[in-house]
C-alpha cells in the first residue's frame, strides 16, 4: 500500500478564526490527512477545551471532507520529575477531549526528555512515562484516537531523549492497541548526530511501529552548542530544527528509505516551518517522489 500524504496546517491565529481559509490553503494539494497544530491555538483554557472554537475548526473540516490528525502540547514531558506528571498528564488528557470534539484520528506527542544521567533514576523515569502514555492511550481509545509518539532530539548540552531505537522498544513494552510511533526523520537526524549514532539503523529499529512519519529536512546539526540569534541566522548556520523543505537539507533520504521502508497505511506528513510556507509546492512535488520511492522499494 502506498504511504499517504498528510499536511501539518499553519495558522496565522490563534483563536482558530482563520481556519477555513488555513484549511483552504492546504487542501489545494489535495493531502490525504491534514495535521492541526493545537499546540500553537487558544483552544483550552485550564485544561478545559473552548468548544466554540474546537466546534468551529471541525465544522471547516467537514465542510472540506477532510481528514484530521493534530499536534498535541509540545511541552507535555513524561520523563519530568514526578512533580510535574501530573500537570503533563492533565494536560494531555485535555487534548485528547479537544481531539474528540474536533473528531481527528490521531494526536502526536513528543517523547520525554530531561537532563538525568543516573542510570537508576533513568529506569525509574521511563517506567513514569510508560505508565502516563497507558493512561492517555486508554483515555484515547474511549474516544477512538490513536496517539502516536514522536521522537525528538537534546534541546540542550547533556539532555537525553530516547533515539528512535530506544523509543520503539519503549513502545513494543507498553504494548498498548492505541499507542504507535511516529518517526521524525529530520529530528532523528540531528539526535544521531548529538549522540553519535547511526541514523538507518535507528529508522530500521522505529519504521515497524510508526504508520505516521514527519516530513521535513535539516543539515543534521544539533543546537546545543552554537544556537544563533535569529531564525535566518539559523539557515545560515545550517543549524538546528529548520523544518525546511524535503531536499532543501542534506538529510539522507534514500538510506532511509532503503533501511526502513514505510508500513503499509503510513501517511507521510509534511511538517514545513510556517515561515517558509511560500516553499509548500517544491515540498509536495519531493514528498509524493519520497512516497513513490517508498512504495516501490517496499513492493521490491
Amino acid at each position: 500500500m502506498v504511504p499517504k500524504l498528510g499536511i501539518s496546517l499553519r495558522s496565522l491565529a490563534r483563536d482558530a478564526s482563520d481556519i477555513d481559509v488555513r484549511i483552504s490553503e492546504v487542501a489545494q494539494y489535495r493531502p490525504d490527512s491534514i495535521e492541526l497544530m493545537c499546540f500553537a491555538q487558544d483552544l483550552i483554557r485550564d485544561r478545559k477545551v473552548l468548544t466554540d472554537r474546537a466546534e468551529q475548526i471541525r465544522r471547516s473540516l467537514d465542510d472540506h471532507s477532510i481528514v484530521a490528525t493534530m499536534h498535541g502540547p509540545i511541552s507535555l514531558n513524561l520523563l519530568d520529575s514526578a512533580d510535574h506528571l501530573e500537570q503533563h498528564l492533565g494536560v494531555g488528557l485535555a487534548y485528547i477531549d479537544l481531539g474528540a470534539v474536533l473528531g481527528i484520528t490521531a494526536m502526536v506527542i513528543h517523547t520525554g526528555y530531561c537532563s538525568e544521567t543516573d542510570q537508576i533514576v533513568l529506569r525509574s523515569r521511563y517506567a513514569a512515562q510508560r505508565d502516563g502514555l497507558k493512561r492517555l492511550a486508554d483515555y484515547a481509545g474511549r474516544h477512538g484516537i490513536m496517539i502516536y509518539v514522536e521522537n525528538i532530539f537534546p534541546f540542550f548540552e547533556g539532555a537525553h531523549t530516547a533515539l528512535p531505537g530506544r523509543l520503539a522498544e519503549e513502545i513494543v513494552a507498553i504494548d498498548h492497541p492505541q499507542l504507535f510511533g511516529c518517526f521524525d526523520v529530520s529530528h532523528a537526524y540531528i539526535a544521531c548526530v548529538a549522540y553519535g549514532a547511526d541514523l538507518p539503523n535507528e529508522a530500521k529499529q522505529i519504521s515497524p511501529v510508526a504508520p505516521h512519519w514527519h516530513v521535513h529536512d535539516s543539515f543534521g546539526r544539533p543546537d546545543t552548542g552554537l544556537k544563533p540569534y535569529t531564525k535566518s541566522e539559523c539557515l545560515a548556520y545550517g543549524i538546528g530544527d529548520l523544518h525546511l523543505a524535503v531536499g532543501d537539507g542534506d538529510l539522507p533520504w534514500s538510506s532511509v528509505l532503503n533501511s526502513a521502508p514505510a508500513i503499509p497505511g503510513s501517511t507521510f506528513n509534511i511538517e514545513l516551518n510556517p515561515d517558509l510556507w511560500s516553499d509548500m509546492p517544491q515540498c509536495v512535488t519531493a514528498t509524493r517522489q519520497l512516497i513513490s520511492d517508498a512504495a516501490r522499494l517496499r513492493a521490491a
